[in-house]
């Protein structure tokens, strides 16, 4: 951000305002996340893990920042992560790659 501050007063609710400042990579890493795929996408009994990277370790957190699961691979680029037991919700996967670490939102209904 440019740390210049802009006050409006009087915006009635009838109208609509966009604001854009500037556009940046956020994270010079990107290229992590390009090519993962994570399906089904929700899933209800389980999903497949595909990564261009070999994956390394897979951890999954509940939404309360609980971990639910953990596993480590021998780099492989595709795994199945069985989630029948787990509760319908909101996960967090932390995918470890050869090439670096990569967040994933994972719902299961």
């Amino acid at each position: 951000l440019s740390g210049i501050q802009d006050t409006w007063y009087n915006i009635t609710a009838n109208q609509s305002l966009v604001l854009t400042e500037g556009t940046a990579t956020l994270h010079t890493e990107d290229e992590i996340y390009r090519g993962v795929l994570i399906a089904p996408n929700p899933s209800r009994y389980s999903f497949r893990i595909q990564s261009p990277n070999p994956i390394k370790n897979l951890e999954i957190f509940n939404i309360l920042g609980q971990k639910i699961y953990e596993k480590a691979y021998n780099f492989k680029s595709e795994i199945v992560v069985i989630s029948e037991a787990w509760d319908p919700g909101i996960y967090l996967a932390i995918i470890k790659t050869s090439n670096g670490i990569s967040n994933h939102r994972i719902v299961k209904r």
